[in-house]
């Protein structure tokens, strides 16, 4: 048998462990779980390292030092990848939404003197106006609900991640309904 290769039985035993599994992932408890886990583990270790815990709205929000890093970069890098798969798919692509970091949302909070340049947002609006495809920022979005919520003690983001939580998630969706919706009645 081959390193990759594996018995029958043992696939048949995984997919049927990920099905009983994958359920639970998507409950509440099992975030906390995660999170509780973590602090007794190595992974606890990267705080400081490669996240940084800061306070906002009463609570503590975790953000991954490498998004700071990048929303503060004057030029965008390492975008080869993107402008390659925008070229290719230009032609069947109806729009293009830039998704910015939670940094980028919660910065003005946790940095109001700091203005971040916006390198990111840039290139690929410029990307797209070469290749004729409608372009969206959707920090504006996620910037005007995370103020919202902040009042209430809310997030779109979910505390101890780099992803969005349904709030977040709602946003989002609403504001890409709402351009293709304006996209589908110019045609």
């Amino acid at each position: 048998m081959g390193a990759r290769e594996r018995y029958d039985w043992w696939v048949a035993l995984d997919y049927r462990v990920r099905g009983v599994i994958a359920p639970l992932t998507r409950l509440a408890t099992y975030r906390v779980t995660r999170s509780l886990v973590a602090r007794f583990t190595k992974r606890a270790e990267l705080v400081g390292e490669q996240v940084e815990v800061r306070p906002l709205a009463g609570a503590r929000l975790a953000f991954w030092n490498r998004e700071s890093v990048h929303a503060r970069a004057n030029r965008a890098r390492g975008h080869a990848l993107t402008d390659a798969s925008i070229a290719r798919l230009a032609p069947d692509l109806a729009a293009v939404f830039f998704i910015p970091t939670k940094y980028r949302v919660y910065q003005r909070w946790l940095e109001p003197t700091e203005r971040l340049p916006h390198a990111s947002w840039q290139h690929l609006s410029q990307l797209c106006e070469k290749y004729h495809v409608p372009c969206t920022d959707l920090t504006p979005t996620l910037v005007s609900r995370s103020e919202t919520l902040l009042a209430e003690g809310r997030f779109t983001w979910w505390r101890d991640d780099t992803h969005w939580n349904a709030e977040g998630i709602d946003a989002a969706a609403e504001r890409v309904a709402e351009v293709l919706r304006a996209l589908e009645s110019q045609r």
